[in-house]
């Protein structure tokens, strides 16, 4: 694998900037929010994993490209937790939730 060229570089780090940073939940963060960023964090995985492109993973939300970028940075604002766990049961069907005692 070669090293990206000038122009690619200068690319990413423009989509960069207008994304800005992942948001990542303090250390004292409610169970709630901890279960939200990792539904978030596991649907960045399956991205990943599937070389999907924002594009792409928007059409199988069935939701626009802005609305998954939001979800792929943790900018949940906005985004209930129902609706978090819907988008996630459209790629990943079979999940089963867990709520354990701490």
């Amino acid at each position: 694998m070669a090293f990206p060229s000038k122009e690619q570089i200068i690319r990413a780090l423009k989509k960069l900037e207008k994304l800005g940073p992942t948001i990542i939940p303090s250390k004292n963060a409610s169970p709630l929010v901890l279960f939200r960023f990792q539904l978030s964090q596991n649907i960045v995985k399956y991205k990943m994993s599937h070389k999907l492109t924002t594009k792409e993973l928007s059409k199988i939300f069935e939701v626009d490209q802005s609305y998954t970028e939001k979800l792929l940075s943790n900018r949940l604002k906005g985004i209930s937790t129902d609706r978090l766990i819907s988008l996630y049961l459209k790629i990943q069907p079979e999940a089963k939730f867990k709520i354990l005692d701490f």
